[in-house]
């Protein structure tokens, strides 16, 4: 088992990711039993997707907490298995050691963070708005390297952290922070190889009030998806009314085969 470390620890800190990265297990810990569908389904889409597919390296990016990721038959099923994602938990790296056949890659994969706080840092010091356009999304590994390549619902959670960063420090607008996102999304989906991809995304947010009606629906991606999702379910994700307040949070959860 080896790591493979690609980002700067200290700005990616300050920026917020090891604190929210560390928050989802505490919710997972609250809502398990709402949670449990949503990640069985999850784990047997990508069982289903890499069925006759070569066998040599696959890529879980966001492969976190391995909550929805069938990391053993992944293990049995390739030569190779790469982890991908900002933080690999200790528990998470122990629990893979059982598998010598496993890497972990320590990646920032928006490619972005750096030129945002470095936008941010610029602007305090001298009130020049960096603009929207000049930020540039890439992923820093070559998926096309790898057979089979599995996004693990992190497209519309992508930009979360970097954009509420953005929205914090109240330069940009809705409109500019919009074009981030959607630049974002854009980069991550062109970035994945055609026909050796399972991607599994949150496509809608559903704000359910206690009587499980639904009041409002709000899309999560923002760009054309380049295949049809065949395959979609609805995640209980916060029952509990912290997530926002006065309403329980779902989402719908979509699986494309591209």
């Amino acid at each position: 088992m080896k790591i493979y470390h690609r980002s700067k620890d200290k700005i990616l800190a300050k920026i917020g990711y090891y604190h929210d990265q560390k928050g989802i297990l505490n919710r997972y810990l609250r809502e398990v039993q709402n949670w449990n569908f949503h990640l069985e389904k999850s784990k047997s889409a990508i069982a289903d997707g890499i069925t006759g597919k070569a066998r040599n390296k696959v890529i879980v990016l966001g492969s976190g907490w391995l909550l929805d990721v069938p990391l053993e038959e992944l293990a049995k099923s390739f030569q190779e298995v790469w982890l991908a994602d900002i933080y690999h938990p200790p528990q998470i790296i122990k629990k893979a050691s059982q598998f010598p056949n496993i890497r972990f890659i320590q990646v920032e994969l928006t490619g972005m963070a750096e030129q945002v706080y470095n936008s941010i840092k610029v602007y305090r010091k001298s009130k020049y708005k960096t603009p929207d356009r000049e930020f540039n999304s890439t992923i820093p590994i070559d998926l096309n390297s790898y057979d089979y390549v599995i996004s693990c619902n992190i497209l519309d959670q992508l930009d979360i952290i970097l954009t509420d960063f953005l929205k914090e420090n109240n330069i940009y607008s809705i409109e500019e922070i919009e074009l981030i996102i959607k630049k974002i999304q854009k980069t991550h989906l062109d970035s994945l190889p055609l026909n050796k991809t399972t991607l599994i995304c949150d496509l809608e947010e559903l704000l359910v009030n206690a009587d499980d009606q639904i009041i409002s629906k709000r899309p999560l991606v923002h760009v054309s998806f380049p295949g049809s999702v065949i395959e979609s379910w609805i995640w209980k994700f916060d029952t509990q009314m912290t997530y926002y307040p006065d309403f329980n949070t779902y989402f719908k959860v979509g699986v494309l085969y591209l």
